[in-house]
């Protein structure tokens, strides 16, 4: 079996046989499957077989086979996220899915930089979403499989087991490259009016437009050694303030991105060189759109695509992947 779009009876057999899984599917679809292994989130968009495609009708199983045992699903409020790293598995991965745009996923960010258990062990995943047009109509959610019981302000965490000679290893394809002038932010918060900018206090929003910078374009920082977005989500032109999809943190130094005019053709070559070790992945709704990824494929990766991902950090405009690595 793949992981790929399934019919709604197909995928109530294969869940319904035990099978552990990540699932992805408009919210009455999730609702229709029998309880089990697995954790569910709404979304209706996906990268299939034939291309990135938008789908109200079926659901996207990521299968997750042996060596990965599922240890224990639990949901976790959001003024307690910092437990959720207190509950990693002895050896093992934890796949989480947040609801997107609610204070739990707002939060999160901050409850990984107050822990100093975030990188004891992977957790990877994503912020659960909707059909874009209907954003404020209607309410992204989480779903446990086990209960069959939905949260739309909870973090729903499946911990897994693995085999003490088996290493999960996260990755992450950023095609995005920083450039210019570093900005610094005084205070951590999604939506700024100004930042130190080449040793002065400036207007950011000022800054940005200035430079042609569109909603399509994310800043960059470097977070131990890897390049982490920042999306912008909109200019509010009345108030001059630039409101980002994440938090931005004091003492990062962010560049703007370079404009992108190739990004199949990035996102293909750094698909090729892992697409058959993947055994999850997920990537952001801003290069589904910004890449003009409906009815294209991406080599031979199929995968969900989402409102955020999660590599230990909330992520923006990337996709995050799981590999096992065997020890000889």
């Amino acid at each position: 079996m793949k992981n790929k779009l399934y019919t709604l009876e197909e995928a109530k057999e294969i869940l319904g046989k035990g099978q552990t899984a990540v699932v992805g599917a408009e919210e009455d679809l999730l609702s229709q499957l029998p309880p089990g292994n697995w954790i569910g989130g709404t979304i209706p968009y996906f990268m299939d077989e034939e291309g990135g495609t938008i789908s109200k009708e079926k659901v996207f199983l990521n299968l997750l086979n042996a060596p990965i045992k599922i240890n224990k699903i639990k949901t976790y409020e959001e003024d307690v996220l910092s437990t959720i790293f207190d509950d990693y598995p002895e050896w093992g991965v934890s796949f989480i899915i947040l609801p997107g745009l609610s204070s739990c996923a707002y939060r999160y960010p901050f409850a990984v930089k107050e822990s100093n258990d975030v990188f004891k062990s992977p957790i990877i995943g994503w912020a659960s979403g909707v059909l874009w047009e209907k954003v404020g109509e209607k309410t992204p959610k989480v779903i446990d499989g086990n209960t069959g019981r939905f949260y739309d302000n909870q973090a729903l965490v499946m911990h897994c087991d693995l085999p003490s000679n088996i290493t999960p290893v996260l990755g992450i394809i950023n095609i995005q490259e920083p450039e210019g002038s570093y900005l610094e932010f005084e205070e951590e918060v999604t939506e700024v009016k100004e930042a130190v900018i080449d040793g002065e206090k400036q207007n950011v929003y000022d800054y940005f437009k200035s430079r042609g910078m569109d909603t399509d374009r994310p800043i960059i920082t470097n977070v131990n050694g890897s390049l982490i977005n920042t999306s912008i989500l909109a200019y509010n032109d009345e108030a001059k303030t630039v409101t980002f999809a994440t938090p931005v943190w004091p003492g990062y130094k962010y560049q703007i991105s370079k404009p992108l005019s190739d990004y199949e053709e990035k996102f293909e070559k750094e698909y090729k060189a892992i697409e058959e070790q993947i055994h999850f992945n997920c990537n952001c709704l801003y290069n589904y759109f910004f890449g003009n990824l409906e009815g294209k494929k991406t080599g031979d990766v199929t995968g969900l695509i989402t409102f955020g991902e999660v590599a230990y950090l909330m992520l923006n405009q990337t996709m995050v992947y799981l590999t096992l690595e065997e020890d000889e």
